[in-house]
């Protein structure tokens, strides 16, 4: 499984942005400025995932990364990632295989809003 998903933005970068993040938040995270200028992008409860791991349910902490970076030609591009060992180690396997499931579901959920908006340039899984 991708553990990093770059979207490639055509069109205003701030409404390119701006779609991204909404698609975040709607899917019950919080998006913070980190110290390097990423994003954090969290939800869910650390100490209920410590107690009871992946059976945490909709409180299983998960944690990706955002970074809004400029490719050789200029254009915008919105890079996802997650920390696959992260997930393991808080939530067990059944943490990694939620954690996975959330991370395709924001991939999918943000293309799809990118699509509509006619900011879809293109996009690559690692």
């Amino acid at each position: 499984m991708a553990t990093t998903h770059d979207f490639f933005l055509a069109g205003d970068p701030e409404q390119g942005r701006g779609i991204v993040v909404d698609a975040l938040r709607a899917q019950g995270f919080s998006v913070t400025p980190a110290p390097d200028g990423a994003f954090a992008v969290q939800r869910g409860s650390t100490a209920m995932t410590v107690l009871f791991g992946g059976l945490s349910g909709s409180q299983l902490r998960i944690t990706f990364m955002l970074r809004f970076l400029t490719d050789q030609q200029g254009g915008l591009v919105a890079r996802l990632s997650r920390d696959q060992v992260g997930a393991a180690v808080s939530g067990g396997a059944i943490g990694a295989s939620k954690a996975t499931a959330v991370f395709e579901q924001c991939v999918a959920d943000i293309g799809g809003r990118l699509r509509a908006a006619h900011l879809f340039a293109g996009e690559r899984r690692r």
